[in-house]
């Protein structure tokens, strides 16, 4: 049987480290709030603090039965369980992503590296068990911002956190790319990305999308970005033109920089 590589074991225990650490601040966060705060608003447009804890608690609670249903056979969780998890208050809510957090990083830990290298279904698609820690991860420190943005106003992400998963996500990012920006905004765009992550190259061009690491071509316009600016542009979350956004340096067209809003427009809003 194959098994990962010692880099692949350690990007996995990163990202367990990482997803344990977002869910479990967004667990002290949402138990932070008092109830009157529960119907109002976060970073994703359409859902409420209450919506935002209930899928914060699938995601978490969802995961470590993954990986156990690799290392130790167990079934998944039916879809009963993660309807049951939104009606709980919100001190169960957050207690169980608290336990989930810790869980995350136990199941991880206990998979051999044969293990790790077995393909599991994300539902959309099979991985290699080790390169979906990440997807854990990602979800973690996105919605740990987004419970905390209506209140706090400019939230970032922990550069430690962003860094983790900002590799990876040059790879991933390209698939939540909305085509009628694509369409609208075709060129190329250069992102030098700071925090160690290097330039990655966006190019939308006959209604496709692609990105990829390093230089390449003759770019419209640069953005200068750090790591967490990276990751919250490409996943919805940064406003160009907004207060935060107009302080981003850039080089080149800088209206042109803002189609980059409209090709990452996200999916935060459903």
């Amino acid at each position: 049987m194959t098994s990962t590589g010692p880099e692949e074991r350690e990007k996995a225990h990163t990202w367990a480290r990482v997803a344990r650490q977002g869910f479990a601040d967004s667990a002290r966060y949402l138990g932070s709030l008092p109830e009157s705060e529960w119907n109002g608003p976060t970073g994703c447009a359409k859902w409420t603090v209450r919506d935002l804890a209930g899928h914060i608690a699938g995601e978490a609670v969802w995961y470590p039965n993954l990986v156990r249903g690799v290392t130790r056979g167990e079934v998944p969780i039916p879809n009963e369980e993660y309807e049951r998890l939104k009606t709980l208050s919100g001190a169960e809510l957050t207690q169980r992503i608290e336990e989930a957090a810790m869980e995350i990083e136990q199941s991880i830990a206990e998979a051999s590296p044969e293990e790790l290298q077995q393909l599991v279904s994300l539902g959309w698609m099979k991985v290699p068990l080790w390169r979906s820690v990440f997807i854990s991860a990602t979800e973690a420190v996105l919605h740990d911002r987004d419970a905390k943005v209506p209140r706090e106003g400019i939230v970032t992400i922990p550069t430690e956190w962003a860094v983790a998963v900002a590799d990876p996500w040059v790879d991933t990012c390209s698939q939540l790319a909305h085509k009628d920006g694509i369409d609208a905004c075709p060129g190329s765009y250069l992102l030098q990305v700071g925090d160690g992550i290097g330039p990655v190259t966006v190019v939308a061009q006959d209604g496709q999308l692609t990105t990829r690491r390093g230089e390449s071509g003759t770019p419209q316009m640069t953005l200068h970005v750090t790591a967490d600016q990276f990751l919250r542009l490409t996943a919805g979350r940064l406003d160009l033109n907004g207060e935060e956004g107009r302080d981003i340096q850039v080089t080149g067209d800088r209206d042109r920089a803002l189609c980059l809003n409209r090709i990452f427009a996200g999916i935060a809003n459903g």
